[in-house]
């Protein structure tokens, strides 16, 4: 029983040995690279040392910003040549770890690429357009949404450390339901975060808009605040009286700045309480330093109407061309207690080439 033990698993071995390719190395680190040098590429040998022919089907990768070539689809026993694998760093600041996937008649093989990316100036204002310090932020604005009594929820921000120097991230929120859990709270230079804001409800709070400001250190310093939103909702929304209670209706969920400019643009939207019960507008929120809500109807009674402006100012578009954001309205609405207005336009040049 021993020698057959042997003698298959001798066997295993020797297939597994020509069912794949014989690869060099399965994974490549470039370090650093920076964004403004473009694409970088590196080559996987591989040789087949079995007895039998290998066919490549296809290779795959984890991400559209990688991709894979490969001259010779029919290997025949004893060939050897490459994979290169290129990997463009275009808007992709900080660490990155991609994979490719080569599918053959005989298997899968994993081959990984990483490094990290130094980012341009440009990019870093784009993505991460908040300053806070040495910190970049993709926003001060963090809204968690309608969240059920005695439930939870969460959204995230994205921090980049464009600094020089290791920054070490503490958090305090004035309003102990709002919890920060960050990925990483050491971020190195040129390295990323993400930061979870995490929204914990009691099932004895009462319903309606919560928000707090969220204090961010680093090493010890004030780099200002996050205002974080969120909307308590029933528990049991079938138990609430539906019949009774105010209704939204919302004119336009969508509001065109096209063409901007370099004034300030005003715009608004028609809001109706069809409900039975006073429609109260607890609040609004932006995720655009350039969008802003200048006036509101706080209260409608059933049967009335009222209107919602919204201001653009193109200086302060962190990308000069494009507008694609969003406007956040908050209600005592059962069915909708938070509701998103999508803002969004282009240059009148950008409007011309069309």
């Amino acid at each position: 029983m021993r020698r057959l033990t042997v003698i298959l698993t001798a066997a295993l071995v020797a297939a597994a040995a020509s069912a794949q390719l014989q690869w060099e190395e399965t994974a490549w680190d470039f370090g650093i690279i920076k964004e403004a040098d473009g694409k970088v590429a590196h080559r996987f040998a591989y040789r087949n040392g079995g007895a039998d022919t290998v066919v490549v089907k296809r290779t795959s990768s984890s991400c559209g910003c990688t991709t894979a070539r490969l001259a010779d689809t029919v290997i025949l026993p004893g060939d050897s040549g490459s994979l290169l694998v290129e990997f463009n760093p275009s808007y992709r600041p900080g660490p990155f770890k991609k994979h490719v996937a080569v599918h053959t008649d005989k298997g899968t093989t994993q081959l990984q690429i990483a490094g990290k990316v130094r980012p341009e100036g440009e990019t870093v204002g784009r993505i991460f357009p908040e300053k806070a310090g040495d910190l970049r932020l993709t926003s001060r604005t963090a809204v968690v949404g309608d969240v059920r009594q005695g439930h939870r929820r969460q959204t995230s921000v994205i921090a980049y450390n464009a600094g020089r120097d290791t920054l070490s991230l503490s958090f305090e929120s004035a309003d102990k339901r709002f919890v920060v859990v960050a990925d990483s709270a050491e971020v190195a230079p040129g390295d990323l975060t993400s930061f979870s804001i995490v929204f914990q409800t009691d099932s004895a709070d009462e319903t309606g808009r919560a928000d707090t400001q969220i204090a961010v250190k680093a090493n010890g310093r004030s780099m200002g605040v996050i205002t974080a939103t969120a909307q308590v909702v029933a528990a049991h929304p079938e138990k609430v009286d539906y019949a009774s209670a105010p209704q939204l209706r919302l004119r336009a969920d969508r509001v065109d700045f096209t063409p901007i400019g370099t004034k300030k643009i005003m715009r608004s939207v028609e809001i109706e309480n069809i409900g039975k019960a006073d429609l109260h507008i607890t609040g609004t929120g932006t995720m655009d330093d350039a969008v802003a809500v200048k006036k509101t109807a706080r209260c409608l009674k059933p049967g009335r109407k009222g209107k919602i402006c919204i201001t653009l100012d193109p200086s302060k578009m962190a990308d000069g061309r494009l507008l694609n954001s969003s406007v956040v309205i908050f209600t005592n609405d059962p069915l909708q207690g938070t509701v998103q207005i999508r803002t969004v336009g282009t240059t009148e040049t950008d409007k011309k080439q069309k």
